[in-house]
């Protein structure tokens, strides 16, 4: 792993993954000054997040860009040659796992560590990633709950389809909706 900085913005670097932390997040930790634990836990709660979707886009076979983490938000950008709708919809529940792996980590930690129980790290584990889960998952533009419960829609598809015997046919690319939407044009041109 090797550690570049690149206008106050510490990039960790690893064979498959490149991690990007904005210099916003100074302003966090200072903001933070008193207490800089409750910062590094909201940090790592986001680092959590993404690596879940990242995991998720591993498996889906799918090429990792790289990960941003900001003051309030963060982001994985992740590229492949065909993204189907299932493929978007099983990576936006990637940060939910992630978070809900690290809430599954906080107890047994709590338990072996009685101090960390009384910790604001603890709080921020437990609590503030609760609360961040629920926000998540609303389904609002710009949050993963937008995408992520579009899984019951693709639910319904695929029985109507096995219904109608259309099952063998591959899931929809990004280009097939776009194109259906009259996004973009298709490839070929009518004459």
């Amino acid at each position: 792993m090797e550690i570049q900085f690149s206008r106050l913005s510490p990039i960790i670097i690893t064979k498959h993954l490149a991690i990007m932390f904005h210099w916003s997040l100074a302003i966090m930790i200072a903001l933070f000054h008193k207490n800089p634990f409750t910062a590094l836990s909201y940090i790592t709660i986001l680092v959590f997040h993404e690596l879940g979707h990242a995991f998720l886009v591993h498996l889906r076979k799918l090429s990792i860009d790289g990960l941003s983490i900001y003051f309030w938000a963060a982001e994985c950008r992740y590229s492949g040659f065909e993204i189907s709708e299932r493929d978007d919809i099983i990576i936006s529940w990637g940060g939910t796992l992630g978070q809900l792996l690290l809430l599954a980590l906080a107890f047994p930690a709590a338990e072996l560590f009685p101090a960390f129980k009384d910790s604001v790290s603890y709080n921020m584990f437990v609590a503030v990633n609760i609360a961040l889960i629920a926000w998540n998952l609303m389904p609002m533009y710009g949050l993963d709950g937008y995408t992520a419960w579009k899984i019951f829609s693709i639910r319904r598809m695929v029985k109507k389809a096995k219904v109608q015997g259309l099952d063998k046919q591959p899931a929809p690319t990004k280009r097939d909706i776009l194109q259906r939407e009259g996004i973009i044009k298709s490839d070929y041109l009518k004459y």
